[in-house]
Protein backbone atom coordinates (compact mmCIF):
# COMPACT_ATOMS: atom_id res chain seq x y z
CA UNK A 1 0.00 0.00 0.00
CA UNK A 2 2.43 2.59 -1.20
CA UNK A 3 2.59 5.52 -3.56
CA UNK A 4 6.19 5.96 -4.56
CA UNK A 5 7.30 9.20 -6.21
CA UNK A 6 10.73 7.94 -7.26
CA UNK A 7 12.60 10.82 -5.64
CA UNK A 8 11.72 12.30 -2.28
CA UNK A 9 9.66 15.48 -2.37
CA UNK A 10 11.38 18.26 -0.49
CA UNK A 11 8.15 19.79 0.75
CA UNK A 12 7.31 16.53 2.57
CA UNK A 13 10.88 15.70 3.54
CA UNK A 14 13.10 18.77 3.97
CA UNK A 15 16.70 18.40 5.03
CA UNK A 16 16.94 17.51 8.70
CA UNK A 17 19.59 18.24 11.29
CA UNK A 18 20.40 16.50 14.57
CA UNK A 19 18.89 19.43 16.49
CA UNK A 20 15.31 18.62 15.39
CA UNK A 21 15.33 14.90 16.17
CA UNK A 22 13.64 15.42 19.54
CA UNK A 23 11.15 18.05 18.42
CA UNK A 24 7.56 17.62 19.49
CA UNK A 25 4.90 16.88 16.92
CA UNK A 26 3.71 19.98 15.07
CA UNK A 27 0.58 20.92 13.21
CA UNK A 28 1.01 21.34 9.46
CA UNK A 29 -0.63 24.29 7.72
CA UNK A 30 1.56 24.73 4.64
CA UNK A 31 -0.61 24.68 1.54
CA UNK A 32 2.13 23.03 -0.50
CA UNK A 33 2.60 20.21 2.02
CA UNK A 34 -1.15 19.64 2.31
CA UNK A 35 -1.59 19.48 -1.45
CA UNK A 36 1.34 17.11 -1.85
CA UNK A 37 -0.04 14.88 0.90
CA UNK A 38 -3.41 14.86 -0.82
CA UNK A 39 -1.74 13.78 -4.07
CA UNK A 40 0.13 10.96 -2.33
CA UNK A 41 -3.11 9.63 -0.80
CA UNK A 42 -4.86 10.11 -4.15
CA UNK A 43 -2.26 7.95 -5.91
CA UNK A 44 -2.47 5.35 -3.17
CA UNK A 45 -6.27 5.24 -3.34
CA UNK A 46 -6.53 5.08 -7.13
CA UNK A 47 -8.02 1.79 -8.26
CA UNK A 48 -8.47 0.33 -4.78
CA UNK A 49 -11.65 -1.68 -4.34
CA UNK A 50 -11.66 -1.68 -0.53
CA UNK A 51 -12.46 2.05 -0.40
CA UNK A 52 -15.89 3.69 -0.63
CA UNK A 53 -17.04 4.75 -4.08
CA UNK A 54 -15.92 8.22 -5.11
CA UNK A 55 -13.42 8.32 -2.24
CA UNK A 56 -10.76 9.78 -4.55
CA UNK A 57 -13.04 12.62 -5.56
CA UNK A 58 -14.69 13.38 -2.25
CA UNK A 59 -12.06 13.11 0.47
CA UNK A 60 -10.66 16.22 2.11
CA UNK A 61 -7.72 16.55 4.46
CA UNK A 62 -9.15 17.65 7.79
CA UNK A 63 -5.91 18.01 9.74
CA UNK A 64 -2.27 17.03 9.64
CA UNK A 65 0.38 16.75 12.31
CA UNK A 66 3.91 15.53 11.73
CA UNK A 67 6.60 14.04 13.91
CA UNK A 68 10.28 13.42 13.31
CA UNK A 69 11.06 9.70 13.43
CA UNK A 70 14.75 9.11 14.15
CA UNK A 71 16.70 5.91 13.78
CA UNK A 72 20.04 4.43 14.72
CA UNK A 73 21.32 2.22 11.89
CA UNK A 74 24.32 -0.09 12.33
CA UNK A 75 26.11 -1.73 9.38
CA UNK A 76 28.65 -4.42 10.18
CA UNK A 77 30.91 -5.67 7.41
CA UNK A 78 31.31 -9.43 7.75
CA UNK A 79 34.38 -10.93 6.08
CA UNK A 80 35.23 -14.57 5.50
CA UNK A 81 38.43 -15.99 3.97
CA UNK A 82 39.46 -19.40 2.69
CA UNK A 83 42.45 -20.88 0.86
CA UNK A 84 41.71 -22.56 -2.45
CA UNK A 85 44.23 -24.67 -4.37
CA UNK A 86 44.49 -24.86 -8.13
CA UNK A 87 46.62 -26.93 -10.50
CA UNK A 88 48.09 -25.01 -13.43
CA UNK A 89 50.57 -25.97 -16.13
CA UNK A 90 54.14 -25.87 -14.88
CA UNK A 91 55.94 -22.97 -16.56
CA UNK A 92 59.36 -24.22 -15.44
CA UNK A 93 59.63 -21.27 -13.06
CA UNK A 94 60.81 -21.26 -9.46
CA UNK A 95 58.51 -23.14 -7.08
CA UNK A 96 57.54 -21.18 -3.94
CA UNK A 97 57.58 -24.13 -1.60
CA UNK A 98 57.71 -22.10 1.62
CA UNK A 99 55.20 -23.57 4.10
CA UNK A 100 52.07 -21.55 4.94
CA UNK A 101 53.35 -19.12 7.60
CA UNK A 102 50.17 -18.91 9.70
CA UNK A 103 46.78 -20.46 10.13
CA UNK A 104 45.24 -17.01 10.58
CA UNK A 105 44.17 -16.14 7.05
CA UNK A 106 43.87 -12.43 7.89
CA UNK A 107 47.61 -12.26 8.58
CA UNK A 108 48.56 -13.61 5.16
CA UNK A 109 47.63 -10.41 3.32
CA UNK A 110 46.21 -7.08 4.53
CA UNK A 111 42.44 -6.60 4.52
CA UNK A 112 41.44 -4.42 1.61
CA UNK A 113 38.47 -2.03 1.90
CA UNK A 114 37.66 -2.85 5.54
CA UNK A 115 34.86 -0.27 5.41
CA UNK A 116 33.43 -0.85 1.93
CA UNK A 117 30.04 -2.14 3.20
CA UNK A 118 28.86 -3.86 -0.02
CA UNK A 119 25.14 -3.87 -0.71
CA UNK A 120 25.32 -7.56 -1.67
CA UNK A 121 27.83 -10.39 -1.57
CA UNK A 122 31.25 -9.14 -2.67
CA UNK A 123 33.96 -11.58 -3.78
CA UNK A 124 37.65 -11.11 -4.54
CA UNK A 125 40.55 -13.51 -5.01
CA UNK A 126 44.32 -13.05 -4.94
CA UNK A 127 47.18 -15.46 -5.42
CA UNK A 128 49.48 -16.07 -2.48
CA UNK A 129 53.01 -17.38 -3.08
CA UNK A 130 53.75 -20.19 -0.65
CA UNK A 131 53.05 -23.89 -0.24
CA UNK A 132 53.53 -24.58 -3.95
CA UNK A 133 54.41 -28.06 -5.18
CA UNK A 134 54.79 -30.08 -8.37
CA UNK A 135 52.54 -32.96 -9.38
CA UNK A 136 52.51 -35.40 -12.27
CA UNK A 137 50.00 -34.37 -14.91
CA UNK A 138 46.99 -36.69 -14.65
CA UNK A 139 46.08 -36.16 -18.30
CA UNK A 140 49.33 -37.37 -19.86
CA UNK A 141 50.71 -39.31 -16.86
CA UNK A 142 53.86 -37.20 -17.00
CA UNK A 143 54.71 -37.94 -20.62
CA UNK A 144 54.03 -34.42 -21.82
CA UNK A 145 52.14 -35.75 -24.83
CA UNK A 146 48.92 -37.59 -25.46
CA UNK A 147 47.67 -39.98 -28.11
CA UNK A 148 46.03 -38.30 -31.09
CA UNK A 149 42.27 -38.66 -30.86
CA UNK A 150 41.97 -38.68 -34.66
CA UNK A 151 44.38 -41.46 -35.62
CA UNK A 152 44.51 -43.08 -32.14
CA UNK A 153 48.31 -43.12 -32.25
CA UNK A 154 48.61 -44.78 -35.65
CA UNK A 155 49.85 -41.61 -37.37
CA UNK A 156 47.67 -42.47 -40.43
CA UNK A 157 43.98 -42.24 -41.20
CA UNK A 158 41.72 -43.63 -43.91
CA UNK A 159 41.99 -41.78 -47.21
CA UNK A 160 39.01 -39.56 -47.78
CA UNK A 161 39.41 -39.60 -51.58
CA UNK A 162 38.82 -43.33 -51.90
CA UNK A 163 36.98 -43.89 -48.60
CA UNK A 164 39.85 -46.07 -47.38
CA UNK A 165 39.57 -48.58 -50.25
CA UNK A 166 42.71 -47.67 -52.16
CA UNK A 167 41.08 -47.49 -55.60
CA UNK A 168 38.42 -45.54 -57.49
CA UNK A 169 35.95 -46.41 -60.25
CA UNK A 170 37.43 -45.79 -63.68
CA UNK A 171 36.05 -42.60 -65.18
CA UNK A 172 36.92 -43.72 -68.75
CA UNK A 173 34.60 -46.73 -68.81
CA UNK A 174 32.40 -45.84 -65.84
CA UNK A 175 33.59 -49.00 -64.16
CA UNK A 176 32.54 -51.34 -67.02
CA UNK A 177 36.05 -52.27 -68.17
CA UNK A 178 35.05 -51.79 -71.84
CA UNK A 179 34.44 -48.84 -74.15
CA UNK A 180 32.80 -48.59 -77.62
CA UNK A 181 35.18 -49.12 -80.49
CA UNK A 182 32.75 -48.26 -83.34
CA UNK A 183 29.19 -49.26 -84.04
CA UNK A 184 28.29 -51.94 -81.62
CA UNK A 185 31.81 -53.27 -81.17
CA UNK A 186 33.61 -52.81 -77.84
CA UNK A 187 37.16 -53.01 -76.71
CA UNK A 188 39.01 -53.21 -73.42
CA UNK A 189 39.41 -49.87 -71.55
CA UNK A 190 42.99 -48.74 -71.82
CA UNK A 191 42.85 -46.76 -68.55
CA UNK A 192 41.92 -49.55 -66.21
CA UNK A 193 43.00 -52.43 -68.49
CA UNK A 194 39.54 -53.92 -68.27
CA UNK A 195 39.40 -54.01 -64.47
CA UNK A 196 36.88 -51.12 -64.09
CA UNK A 197 38.92 -49.57 -61.27
CA UNK A 198 42.06 -47.49 -61.01
CA UNK A 199 44.43 -46.90 -58.07
CA UNK A 200 43.83 -43.82 -55.85
CA UNK A 201 46.40 -41.19 -56.62
CA UNK A 202 45.98 -39.52 -53.21
CA UNK A 203 47.06 -42.49 -51.14
CA UNK A 204 48.90 -44.36 -53.95
CA UNK A 205 46.55 -47.25 -53.45
CA UNK A 206 47.45 -47.78 -49.79
CA UNK A 207 44.04 -46.60 -48.53
CA UNK A 208 45.85 -44.62 -45.77
CA UNK A 209 47.23 -41.09 -45.57
CA UNK A 210 49.30 -39.30 -42.93
CA UNK A 211 47.26 -37.78 -40.03
CA UNK A 212 47.35 -34.00 -40.26
CA UNK A 213 46.24 -33.45 -36.66
CA UNK A 214 49.28 -34.87 -34.91
CA UNK A 215 52.95 -35.63 -35.18
CA UNK A 216 53.69 -39.35 -35.39
CA UNK A 217 50.50 -40.23 -33.53
CA UNK A 218 50.82 -37.88 -30.53
CA UNK A 219 50.07 -34.27 -29.60
CA UNK A 220 51.55 -32.02 -26.88
CA UNK A 221 49.49 -32.19 -23.69
CA UNK A 222 47.59 -28.90 -23.35
CA UNK A 223 46.84 -29.49 -19.67
CA UNK A 224 50.46 -29.31 -18.54
CA UNK A 225 51.85 -27.36 -21.49
CA UNK A 226 53.82 -30.48 -22.63
CA UNK A 227 55.92 -30.41 -19.44
CA UNK A 228 54.33 -33.47 -17.85
CA UNK A 229 54.05 -31.58 -14.55
CA UNK A 230 51.46 -29.40 -12.83
CA UNK A 231 52.13 -26.59 -10.35
CA UNK A 232 49.82 -26.49 -7.35
CA UNK A 233 49.17 -22.86 -6.39
CA UNK A 234 46.98 -21.22 -3.74
CA UNK A 235 44.38 -18.45 -3.92
CA UNK A 236 43.08 -16.51 -0.96
CA UNK A 237 39.34 -15.96 -1.54
CA UNK A 238 37.62 -13.20 0.41
CA UNK A 239 33.86 -12.78 0.70
CA UNK A 240 32.31 -9.68 2.25
CA UNK A 241 28.71 -9.00 3.22
CA UNK A 242 26.99 -6.27 5.22
CA UNK A 243 24.74 -6.98 8.16
CA UNK A 244 22.32 -4.07 8.69
CA UNK A 245 20.25 -3.46 11.79
CA UNK A 246 18.14 -0.48 12.74
CA UNK A 247 16.06 0.75 15.63
CA UNK A 248 13.50 3.54 15.41
CA UNK A 249 12.59 6.15 17.94
CA UNK A 250 9.31 8.02 17.86
CA UNK A 251 7.98 9.95 20.84
CA UNK A 252 4.33 9.20 20.23
CA UNK A 253 4.66 5.55 19.20
CA UNK A 254 3.38 6.00 15.65
CA UNK A 255 5.69 3.33 14.29
CA UNK A 256 7.16 0.05 15.49
CA UNK A 257 10.87 -0.25 16.28
CA UNK A 258 11.50 -2.56 13.32
CA UNK A 259 9.60 -0.51 10.75
CA UNK A 260 11.21 -0.04 7.34
CA UNK A 261 10.86 3.73 7.71
CA UNK A 262 14.48 3.69 8.92
CA UNK A 263 15.73 2.30 5.61
CA UNK A 264 13.82 4.96 3.64
CA UNK A 265 14.81 7.83 5.88
CA UNK A 266 17.31 10.61 5.22
CA UNK A 267 20.91 10.42 6.40
CA UNK A 268 21.71 12.95 9.11
CA UNK A 269 25.13 11.77 10.35
CA UNK A 270 27.47 8.89 9.59
CA UNK A 271 30.69 7.49 11.02
CA UNK A 272 32.85 4.56 9.87
CA UNK A 273 35.38 2.60 11.91
CA UNK A 274 37.41 -0.49 11.41
CA UNK A 275 35.68 -3.09 13.55
CA UNK A 276 36.97 -3.14 17.13
CA UNK A 277 38.84 -6.25 18.34
CA UNK A 278 37.49 -5.89 21.83
CA UNK A 279 34.86 -3.86 23.64
CA UNK A 280 33.57 -0.97 21.58
CA UNK A 281 34.19 2.52 22.97
CA UNK A 282 30.73 3.89 23.75
CA UNK A 283 32.10 7.43 23.80
CA UNK A 284 32.44 7.29 20.02
CA UNK A 285 28.71 6.80 19.74
CA UNK A 286 27.93 9.56 22.20
CA UNK A 287 29.85 12.00 20.02
CA UNK A 288 27.85 10.93 16.97
CA UNK A 289 24.19 10.73 17.91
CA UNK A 290 21.61 12.13 20.32
CA UNK A 291 21.33 10.50 23.69
CA UNK A 292 17.97 8.85 23.02
CA UNK A 293 19.57 6.70 20.28
CA UNK A 294 22.80 5.80 22.07
CA UNK A 295 21.43 2.79 23.96
CA UNK A 296 19.87 1.39 20.77
CA UNK A 297 23.12 1.82 18.84
CA UNK A 298 25.31 0.24 21.52
CA UNK A 299 22.94 -2.71 21.86
CA UNK A 300 22.96 -3.34 18.10
CA UNK A 301 26.74 -3.00 17.87
CA UNK A 302 27.36 -5.48 20.66
CA UNK A 303 24.92 -8.00 19.22
CA UNK A 304 26.35 -7.58 15.70
CA UNK A 305 30.04 -7.97 16.45
CA UNK A 306 31.27 -11.56 16.59
CA UNK A 307 34.54 -12.90 18.04
CA UNK A 308 37.15 -13.13 15.27
CA UNK A 309 38.47 -16.52 14.13
CA UNK A 310 41.23 -17.65 11.77
CA UNK A 311 38.86 -17.46 8.78
CA UNK A 312 36.15 -14.92 9.67
CA UNK A 313 36.00 -11.49 11.26
CA UNK A 314 34.14 -8.19 11.36
CA UNK A 315 36.24 -5.77 9.35
CA UNK A 316 34.16 -2.59 9.38
CA UNK A 317 31.56 -0.82 11.45
CA UNK A 318 29.31 1.99 10.23
CA UNK A 319 26.89 3.84 12.47
CA UNK A 320 24.28 6.18 11.02
CA UNK A 321 21.73 8.58 12.36
CA UNK A 322 18.72 8.73 10.05
CA UNK A 323 15.47 10.61 10.29
CA UNK A 324 12.27 11.27 8.39
CA UNK A 325 9.06 13.17 8.90
CA UNK A 326 6.01 11.00 9.48
CA UNK A 327 2.65 12.63 8.82
CA UNK A 328 -0.51 11.71 10.69
CA UNK A 329 -3.27 12.68 8.27
CA UNK A 330 -6.95 12.78 9.20
CA UNK A 331 -9.19 12.55 6.16
CA UNK A 332 -12.85 13.51 5.96
CA UNK A 333 -15.13 11.91 3.38
CA UNK A 334 -18.83 12.63 3.81
CA UNK A 335 -18.35 13.25 7.56
CA UNK A 336 -16.51 9.93 7.93
CA UNK A 337 -13.11 10.28 9.50
CA UNK A 338 -10.16 8.12 8.45
CA UNK A 339 -6.51 8.17 9.50
CA UNK A 340 -3.36 7.60 7.48
CA UNK A 341 0.35 7.73 8.18
CA UNK A 342 2.48 9.03 5.31
CA UNK A 343 6.25 8.76 5.27
CA UNK A 344 7.65 12.06 4.10
CA UNK A 345 10.68 10.45 2.50
CA UNK A 346 9.42 7.40 0.59
CA UNK A 347 5.80 8.66 0.34
CA UNK A 348 4.53 5.37 1.75
CA UNK A 349 0.88 5.44 2.84
CA UNK A 350 -0.11 3.26 5.80
CA UNK A 351 -3.81 3.27 6.71
CA UNK A 352 -4.41 3.41 10.46
CA UNK A 353 -8.17 3.68 10.20
CA UNK A 354 -9.66 2.86 6.82
CA UNK A 355 -12.88 4.52 5.62
CA UNK A 356 -15.88 2.24 5.68
CA UNK A 357 -17.77 1.43 2.52
CA UNK A 358 -21.26 2.89 2.84
CA UNK A 359 -24.24 1.18 1.23
CA UNK A 360 -26.96 3.01 3.14
CA UNK A 361 -29.55 5.28 1.62
CA UNK A 362 -27.95 8.30 3.29
CA UNK A 363 -24.60 7.43 1.74
CA UNK A 364 -26.14 7.14 -1.72
CA UNK A 365 -28.07 10.37 -1.14
CA UNK A 366 -24.89 12.28 -0.21
CA UNK A 367 -23.15 11.00 -3.31
CA UNK A 368 -26.15 11.95 -5.40
CA UNK A 369 -26.14 15.49 -4.03
CA UNK A 370 -22.41 15.80 -4.63
CA UNK A 371 -22.92 14.55 -8.17
CA UNK A 372 -25.63 17.18 -8.70
CA UNK A 373 -23.34 19.92 -7.43
CA UNK A 374 -20.58 18.74 -9.73
CA UNK A 375 -22.91 18.59 -12.73
CA UNK A 376 -24.24 22.08 -12.13
CA UNK A 377 -20.77 23.49 -11.44
CA UNK A 378 -21.51 24.42 -7.84
CA UNK A 379 -18.70 22.33 -6.45
CA UNK A 380 -15.25 21.80 -7.88
CA UNK A 381 -14.03 18.25 -7.45
CA UNK A 382 -10.77 17.00 -8.87
CA UNK A 383 -10.83 13.88 -10.98
CA UNK A 384 -8.10 11.27 -11.06
CA UNK A 385 -6.10 10.90 -14.22
CA UNK A 386 -4.84 7.31 -14.40
CA UNK A 387 -1.86 8.36 -16.55
CA UNK A 388 -0.86 10.96 -13.96
CA UNK A 389 -1.14 8.46 -11.10
CA UNK A 390 1.05 5.98 -12.94
CA UNK A 391 3.57 8.68 -13.87
CA UNK A 392 3.86 9.71 -10.20
CA UNK A 393 4.34 6.11 -9.09
CA UNK A 394 7.01 5.65 -11.77
CA UNK A 395 8.85 8.77 -10.58
CA UNK A 396 8.38 10.53 -13.92
CA UNK A 397 6.16 13.38 -12.72
CA UNK A 398 6.40 15.58 -9.64
CA UNK A 399 3.53 15.37 -7.16
CA UNK A 400 2.57 19.01 -7.71
CA UNK A 401 2.55 18.68 -11.50
CA UNK A 402 -1.06 17.49 -11.67
CA UNK A 403 -1.45 18.45 -15.35
CA UNK A 404 1.83 16.74 -16.35
CA UNK A 405 3.44 19.80 -17.89
CA UNK A 406 6.84 18.09 -17.81
CA UNK A 407 5.51 15.04 -19.62
CA UNK A 408 4.21 17.26 -22.40
CA UNK A 409 7.56 19.11 -22.53
CA UNK A 410 9.22 15.75 -23.28
CA UNK A 411 6.92 15.39 -26.27
CA UNK A 412 8.22 18.74 -27.53
CA UNK A 413 11.82 17.53 -27.35
CA UNK A 414 12.87 18.76 -23.91
CA UNK A 415 14.55 16.54 -21.35
CA UNK A 416 12.88 16.68 -17.93
CA UNK A 417 14.46 14.93 -14.92
CA UNK A 418 12.78 14.67 -11.52
CA UNK A 419 14.35 16.52 -8.59
CA UNK A 420 13.21 16.78 -4.93
CA UNK A 421 11.64 20.17 -5.71
CA UNK A 422 10.38 19.68 -9.26
CA UNK A 423 12.41 19.19 -12.44
CA UNK A 424 15.69 19.86 -14.13
CA UNK A 425 14.68 20.73 -17.69
CA UNK A 426 17.13 20.81 -20.60
CA UNK A 427 16.08 22.25 -23.94
CA UNK A 428 17.54 20.99 -27.23
CA UNK A 429 19.84 23.20 -29.31
CA UNK A 430 20.42 25.55 -26.38
CA UNK A 431 23.89 26.92 -25.47
CA UNK A 432 25.66 24.35 -23.30
CA UNK A 433 26.40 26.83 -20.53
CA UNK A 434 22.77 27.86 -20.31
CA UNK A 435 20.75 24.86 -21.46
CA UNK A 436 19.22 23.74 -18.15
CA UNK A 437 16.45 25.31 -16.09
CA UNK A 438 15.77 24.31 -12.48
CA UNK A 439 12.03 24.18 -11.88
CA UNK A 440 10.24 23.87 -8.56
CA UNK A 441 6.66 24.18 -7.38
CA UNK A 442 5.85 26.81 -4.80
CA UNK A 443 2.88 28.71 -3.37
CA UNK A 444 2.35 32.44 -3.18
CA UNK A 445 0.83 34.43 -0.33
CA UNK A 446 -2.66 33.72 -1.71
CA UNK A 447 -1.97 29.97 -1.66
CA UNK A 448 -1.88 29.75 -5.44
CA UNK A 449 0.44 27.13 -6.91
CA UNK A 450 3.39 28.76 -8.66
CA UNK A 451 5.85 27.22 -11.09
CA UNK A 452 9.25 28.71 -10.30
CA UNK A 453 11.91 28.62 -13.06
CA UNK A 454 15.54 29.55 -12.37
CA UNK A 455 18.76 29.62 -14.42
CA UNK A 456 22.11 29.94 -12.69
CA UNK A 457 24.04 33.06 -13.73
CA UNK A 458 27.02 33.37 -11.37
CA UNK A 459 28.03 33.33 -7.74
CA UNK A 460 26.81 36.38 -5.88
CA UNK A 461 29.16 39.25 -5.05
CA UNK A 462 27.90 42.21 -3.03
CA UNK A 463 29.78 44.62 -5.32
CA UNK A 464 27.60 43.44 -8.19
CA UNK A 465 24.25 44.03 -6.47
CA UNK A 466 23.70 47.49 -8.08
CA UNK A 467 24.53 46.10 -11.53
CA UNK A 468 22.17 43.15 -10.97
CA UNK A 469 19.33 45.49 -9.98
CA UNK A 470 19.89 47.71 -13.00
CA UNK A 471 20.10 44.74 -15.34
CA UNK A 472 16.91 43.24 -13.92
CA UNK A 473 14.94 46.42 -14.81
CA UNK A 474 16.00 46.09 -18.46
CA UNK A 475 15.00 42.46 -18.91
CA UNK A 476 12.02 41.60 -21.13
CA UNK A 477 11.48 38.27 -19.40
CA UNK A 478 12.10 37.19 -15.80
CA UNK A 479 14.16 39.02 -13.22
CA UNK A 480 17.49 38.57 -11.46
CA UNK A 481 17.17 37.17 -7.96
CA UNK A 482 19.49 36.08 -5.18
CA UNK A 483 19.00 32.45 -4.17
CA UNK A 484 20.74 30.13 -1.73
CA UNK A 485 22.17 26.73 -2.58
CA UNK A 486 20.48 23.68 -1.06
CA UNK A 487 23.00 23.58 1.79
CA UNK A 488 22.51 27.34 2.32
CA UNK A 489 26.23 27.95 2.24
CA UNK A 490 26.48 29.90 -1.04
CA UNK A 491 24.32 32.63 -2.54
CA UNK A 492 24.13 33.01 -6.31
CA UNK A 493 22.47 35.18 -8.93
CA UNK A 494 19.73 33.44 -10.89
CA UNK A 495 17.49 34.50 -13.74
CA UNK A 496 14.05 33.71 -12.32
CA UNK A 497 10.50 33.60 -13.61
CA UNK A 498 7.38 32.77 -11.59
CA UNK A 499 4.12 31.85 -13.28
CA UNK A 500 0.72 30.79 -11.88
CA UNK A 501 0.75 27.06 -12.50
CA UNK A 502 -2.93 26.95 -13.46
CA UNK A 503 -2.32 29.24 -16.46
CA UNK A 504 0.72 27.39 -17.87
CA UNK A 505 0.39 25.10 -20.86
CA UNK A 506 3.27 22.98 -22.13
CA UNK A 507 3.61 24.92 -25.40
CA UNK A 508 3.51 28.29 -23.64
CA UNK A 509 5.98 27.13 -20.99
CA UNK A 510 8.37 25.73 -23.61
CA UNK A 511 8.52 29.13 -25.33
CA UNK A 512 8.99 30.89 -22.00
CA UNK A 513 11.94 28.65 -21.13
CA UNK A 514 13.54 29.36 -24.51
CA UNK A 515 13.28 33.11 -23.88
CA UNK A 516 14.81 32.70 -20.41
CA UNK A 517 17.72 30.69 -21.79
CA UNK A 518 18.38 33.26 -24.51
CA UNK A 519 18.31 36.08 -21.95
CA UNK A 520 20.74 34.19 -19.68
CA UNK A 521 23.08 33.56 -22.61
CA UNK A 522 23.09 37.22 -23.61
CA UNK A 523 23.90 38.27 -20.05
CA UNK A 524 26.83 35.88 -20.16
CA UNK A 525 28.30 36.86 -23.55
CA UNK A 526 27.84 40.58 -22.85
CA UNK A 527 29.63 40.05 -19.53
CA UNK A 528 27.06 42.18 -17.78
CA UNK A 529 27.21 40.05 -14.65
CA UNK A 530 29.75 37.66 -13.18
Amino acid sequence: MTAQSGTRVRSLQPDLSAEVLLDEQEKVTSRQVLNDLRTVILCWAHGRRDLPEYFEHEFKIASVVRQVVSAAVVHTQKMRRELRSELIAYDRGIISGTPIPTKNLFKLTPVRNPCAFPSGLSRCSERVHFGESLHVCATCSGAGEIECSTCHGGATVACNACDGVGNLRCQGCSGQGEVLAGGTDTRRCSLCLGRGIVGCEVCDGTAQVDCTRCSEGTNPCTTCGATGQMRQIWHLDTRSTTLTRHRLYCKNGWVDDDSDVAIDSVLVKRKDWEAPRGEFDIQRIRDLMPGHLVAHAVDMIRSSLAPPSNSSCDSGLRVEVRAAYLYHVIVDQNDQKSEFFVSGCSNTVTPHKMPERSSTLSGRLVRGINGFFEATGLAARSTTDAAYVQAVKNGEVHLSDIRQVAADLRKLGAKATRTPDGYSITLPRAPKRHATVQVKFDYDSANNCIIHSAIFLCQADRHQFPRALALSRDLTVGCIALEESNDRSIESFYLVDRQPYGTVSAVHYYELLKQLLVAAYRIHIDKKLG
